[in-house]
Formats: C-alpha cells, sequence, structure tokens
C-alpha cells in the first residue's frame, strides 16, 4: 500500500484541493510502497507536471515501437569471451532522438507503467533470440530485469513461460534478475523464485552488496548467480572492501553460484 498526506496550512482550504494534494503525494512515491506516509511537496506539483507531458509521448512510443533494448556483454576474465548479456531498456523518441533511462524510467515507475513497459521489452528479447537461433547463432543467456512492481503487479513467471512458448527457446537463455530490494520487500518471493526455477529459468541477484540481507536472500532463495553492485567493486582499492569481496565469492562459490561483477572494466 501506498500513503500520501496532505497538511492543511489554514481553516479555510478546500477539502477537494487537499485530497488531490494527498493523492499527488501518493503516486509520487509509487515505486516504494513501503508503508510510509509521503507528505505533499510544491515539488511534486513541477514534477507531476513533467509526468504529465511525458506520459502521453511514453504511450505514443509504445503504439509506434520506439521502445527497444541494448545488449551489455557479460565477458569471461577466464575464457575471454562473451558468455552472456543484459537487456537494458532504451526509448528512442523520432522527434527527440535517444532519451535517457533516468528521465523516463521513474516516472514509469511513478505511474505504475513499468510492467506494461517491461513485458514488451521482455518479449523484443525472446523474439530476438528466437531470431539468433534460426540465423544458425547460438545464443548466450540475455539477462532481464523484473522489477519490485512487475513482482507486485503481474503473474511474471507465467508472462515468460508464455514468451517462451510462444517463440519456442529454451527457458535456460532467460536469466531473471530480481533486485536485492525487490527479494527484500516482496513476502511472496521465496514462492515466485521457486516458480521460475520449476519452469526452468535461471535466477540472479541484481545490485548485491547496496541492501542488509544479501546473506540470508542467498540461503533461502534459489538464486544461480549474484551480481556484485559496482558499489562494492569500488571498495577494491581498500583493504577491508577487498577482503569482504574475497569473501563474498568464496561464499558464492561454496554455495554453488556464479559471479558477475559490475563495473570491472577499469
Amino acid at each position: 500500500i501506498a500513503f500520501g498526506g496532505y497538511t492543511f496550512g489554514s481553516q479555510t482550504e478546500e477539502i477537494l484541493d487537499a485530497i488531490d494534494f494527498a493523492d499527488t503525494a501518493t503516486k509520487a512515491r509509487l515505486e516504494k510502497m513501503d508503508g510510509t506516509i509521503y507528505w505533499f511537496s510544491p515539488q511534486m506539483i513541477k514534477e507531476n507536471e513533467h509526468d504529465l507531458q511525458i506520459i502521453p509521448e511514453i504511450k505514443r512510443g509504445l503504439e509506434e515501437d520506439e521502445f527497444t533494448f541494448f545488449l551489455q556483454p557479460k565477458c569471461s576474465i577466464k575464457d575471454n569471451k562473451i558468455v552472456g548479456a543484459e537487456a537494458l531498456v532504451r526509448w528512442k523518441n523520432k522527434l527527440r532522438g535517444l532519451v535517457s533511462p533516468g528521465e523516463f524510467v521513474p516516472v514509469l515507475e511513478k505511474n505504475g507503467m513499468i510492467a506494461k513497459v517491461d513485458m514488451y521489452t521482455w518479449e523484443k528479447v525472446c523474439k530476438t533470440i528466437r531470431a539468433w537461433i534460426d540465423s544458425g547463432i547460438t545464443p548466450v543467456p540475455v539477462s532481464i530485469n523484473v522489477s519490485r512492481i512487475d513482482i507486485f503487479s503481474i503473474n511474471v513467471p507465467q508472462v515468460f513461460s508464455s514468451l517462451v512458448e510462444k517463440y519456442k527457446i529454451d527457458p535456460k537463455f532467460i536469466e531473471i534478475e530480481i533486485t536485492e530490494s525487490a527479494a527484500v520487500s516482496n513476502s511472496d518471493i521465496k514462492e515466485i523464485s521457486n516458480e521460475f526455477c520449476r519452469r526452468g529459468f535461471v535466477l540472479c541477484m541484481d545490485d548485491f552488496g547496496t541492501g542488509y540481507s544479501s546473506i540470508s536472500l542467498l540461503n533461502s532463495l534459489p538464486f544461480a548467480n549474484i551480481k556484485l553492485d559496482k558499489s562494492l567493486i569500488d571498495t577494491i582499492g581498500d583493504e577491508k572492501g577487498l577482503k569482504s569481496i574475497k569473501h563474498i565469492i568464496a561464499l558464492s562459490k561454496d554455495l554453488g553460484m556464479t559471479i558477475t561483477a559490475e563495473g570491472v572494466e577499469h
């Protein structure tokens, strides 16, 4: 549940205006839904105006097939080859060119539209893998991000099962990335994770090292891969940071998991 509130400035204010302000505060924080009451501020009106301008553009972009994805390769240092990739949503606006995800993704999350764009992107990824196979190219697993809002709003395992069935691809070529924060915040995550595994998909914990429950999650959920967050990799120059990463890698190996590290290219 998301909560929004408004504090009356005087007794002469209209109740309907106050309700609108509280509703604005609620919608401004839909991506969090952590039980906190978010209080209205005038800044939210400015943000809301931006959202109201960009949402029709997003809907038009979906209708006109402007959304796509880029592939970020995952490289094996040991084998010196590409062993996977991560699909990252991108918007090629016909008027503005390439729009930064930082501009449109928060709007989608706040307005509950992220699931629609995610499902659109997931299908494009599956269609691309099918095209690789038809062209005689052996696919590498492609990681796909599943957000907290996706988990809350749709039956994600069923959606992915329908897609791999539709495009006749092996589920092993789809790696489901669930952020650590999404795993912590959802009480049904264990059941959802086990359902993914039953359907043949590979699970990866994204953003490992940014939250508070990483170790317990590794023990309780069926992750096959963990992705070390770049903020963790950035601590390598520090002796404590280096020791921490060494122990995380050792633990992951003991648990039979593989490691992906962000930010190692520098």
